[in-house]
């Protein structure tokens, strides 16, 4: 009977672990699917960055040309006061007013969008690591041919990007895996 038991294991250990490998293989697939997704996001991200970042020197310039009109038509009023001199001075406060707030406003959204493209490359970071622990399971189909192992560091892209950009992070640049793994 305890032949049969464990005939019985043994059948059953054969057929769950290919089926514990296909299921580890849908997990990376899916992980792989995600960080393409998380990608592209990145990619309209940055975009959206660039653009904000277009817009804020836009009204950048405006600020200052609001800044230059105040100046003339305070001088203006301080030399010839007038209803005229005065409203034009107050048109000219008005419309700084509003281009510090745009101005503040896409401040505020380029804070937002690189916010969000940090946390975007730290998914990415997570989800790779997720990826690399799942690849590095034992196979046991496969045999060790020789004893000797050999190791290679990669940078993800997020990583990659983050540094490039000096964006906090936890990725580590290729200098500090040199200093801390010389022989690699």
């Amino acid at each position: 009977m305890s032949v049969g038991i464990f005939f019985l294991v043994i059948l059953a250990s054969l057929t769950i672990v290919p089926t514990a490998y296909a299921l580890i293989r849908d997990d990376i697939d899916v992980l792989q699917d995600e960080v393409k997704d998380a990608y592209e996001d990145i990619r309209t991200l940055e975009v959206e960055i660039q653009k904000t970042k277009n817009n804020i020197s836009t009204y950048e310039v405006s600020v200052r040309n609001a800044e230059t009109r105040i100046d003339v038509a305070k001088y203006n009023y301080d030399n010839a006061p007038s209803d005229d001199t005065r409203e034009i001075w107050q048109d000219a406060t008005n419309d700084l007013a509003k281009a510090q707030r745009e101005l503040d406003n896409e401040k505020a959204k380029l804070e937002s969008l690189e916010n969000a493209l940090r946390d975007k490359n730290n998914q990415v970071v997570t989800k790779e690591k997720e990826i690399a622990e799942l690849v590095l399971l034992p196979d046991y189909s496969q045999t060790k041919k020789s004893g000797n192992e050999h190791v290679g560091i990669v940078l993800s892209q997020s990583c990659l990007t983050m540094v490039k950009n000096n964006m906090t992070t936890n990725c580590p640049t290729y200098e500090q895996l040199e200093a801390l793994f010389p022989d690699t």
